[in-house]
């Protein structure tokens, strides 16, 4: 396949089942790259996303007195991108001085209290969209505590990091220097947030939170004066949503909507899980412990497999959202693609899940479980043809999108070297 320029050189490929013959054309171009010869290029579907705010910083720690610019930006926001500034006083402390924030727009400055205690102070700051009051950002600053300049012997203790962001299921270990003092040894205590704290100041965060992200905070204080104390903040967030339109309704509509399951024409039990409304019906966003769909993955007899249930939590856990991330063209390397770490992949994840086992009947006899049956069906052009979407040949993956012209690019590429088996 050509790397370079403008031209293609088309393929032919003889169907011996699902009809004519299908032509196919490489090419990479750098504007407008379509994998398959057909009326034009491969127009990606516009999918709907979220409305979501985003803050900076998330988290910062400053001296008391201090001042901390903040910004917001209001994400696929329909009618009105604007934001509204607050501190989230805690109910049993109003009295506290939390600060304040000056000015307002996208663009606020926070202004810490002058006067902290011994023990440090943390200020959640929040910015919510004006036009969906549910959907708004969090940052926690970590206020340290005045400095008694007239004591002549003190006693200071740092904790490092002062806050941190930490993924689910993962550890850190916190670092406390204590100075003024020959006793440096400090009492780690874990004050707000789940996860565990060890006596060494290891902080291992909870497998899974509800919501966005969970906030933590975490104390040492001096065990030469337990009166000093430092606390340090601690967000802890699942990984990155595994992309749906790619990943999740792939593996979903290959293992649950196949023939006489969840899919527009059968709807058992009522459910088509072939669309994201239709998915959406059994999934609570940010909670797999209340989701339907998880508990049925991971308790249910089903064919997933363990990493694809970690996959399908995972999206869950990252806020459930109807993303697409198609690579396209740029970038998109052709020239290194092997059945066994790229080509069986690809179609585990997108096709056996009906191409298999007992569905095999209901797909037009096609066993994509084996290299044999993959081989099969890309020498005879009924693979190119089918992801290409041309005429006369059923388009696939079923149900979902067509993939991407850099995946498709791929498994030509694949099969113009004759589809071996490497």
């Amino acid at each position: 396949m050509p790397k370079h320029g403008r031209s293609f050189r088309p393929l032919t490929y003889q169907a011996t089942r699902w009809g004519k013959a299908v032509f196919c054309a490489l090419a990479v171009i750098s504007v407008g790259f379509s994998a398959c010869r057909n009326d034009g290029p491969v127009q990606p579907s516009v999918v709907a996303e979220p409305l979501t705010v985003h803050i900076t910083p998330r988290s910062s720690t400053l001296a008391a007195g201090a001042t901390l610019p903040l910004s917001a930006q209001v994400l696929h926001w329909k009618h009105d991108s604007t934001v509204t500034w607050s501190i989230v006083q805690d109910p049993s402390n109003e009295d506290l001085d939390c600060g304040a924030i000056t000015a307002s727009g996208s663009n606020p400055t926070f202004s810490a209290p002058k006067i902290v205690s011994a023990s440090v102070e943390l200020v959640t700051i929040r910015a919510r969209s004006n036009e969906d009051t549910t959907r708004y950002a969090l940052c926690v600053v970590t206020v340290l505590p005045t400095i008694d300049t007239t004591s002549q012997a003190q006693i200071r203790l740092v904790i490092t990091p002062s806050s941190a962001t930490i993924l689910t299921g993962k550890s850190l270990q916190l670092q406390a220097a204590v100075s003024g003092t020959q006793n440096t040894d400090v009492a780690w205590k874990l004050m707000a947030g789940p996860g565990t704290l060890s006596a060494t100041g290891l902080y291992t965060a909870p497998m899974a939170v509800v919501g966005p992200h969970a906030f933590v905070a975490v104390e040492a204080s001096s065990l030469a004066d337990p009166t000093v104390k430092m606390q340090c903040s601690l967000t802890v967030e699942p990984p990155a949503a595994p992309c749906f339109q790619s990943i999740i309704q792939p593996m979903i509509v290959s293992n649950c909507g196949v023939s006489g399951c969840h899919n527009p024409v059968d709807r058992t039990a009522g459910i088509d899980f072939t669309t994201y409304d239709g998915l959406m019906v059994k999934v609570v966003p940010g909670d797999t412990a209340h989701s339907p769909l998880y508990f049925r993955v991971l308790h249910v007899l089903n064919p997933l497999r363990k990493d694809q249930i970690a996959q399908i939590g995972q999206w869950i856990l990252g806020g459930a959202p109807n993303s697409t991330c198609g690579q396209g063209m740029s970038g998109c390397d052709t020239t290194n693609v092997h059945f066994s770490t790229y080509i069986k992949p690809e179609i585990a994840n997108y096709c056996v899940g009906c191409h298999s086992g007992t569905h095999v009947y209901t797909s037009a006899g096609v066993d994509l479980s084996t290299f044999a049956g993959i081989q099969s069906v890309a020498l005879s052009g009924q693979l190119s043809g089918a992801i290409c979407h041309l005429p006369s040949h059923p388009q696939m993956p079923k149900y979902c999108a067509q993939l991407d012209s850099c995946t498709v690019s791929k498994i030509i590429s694949w099969i113009d070297r004759g589809a071996p088996n490497d």
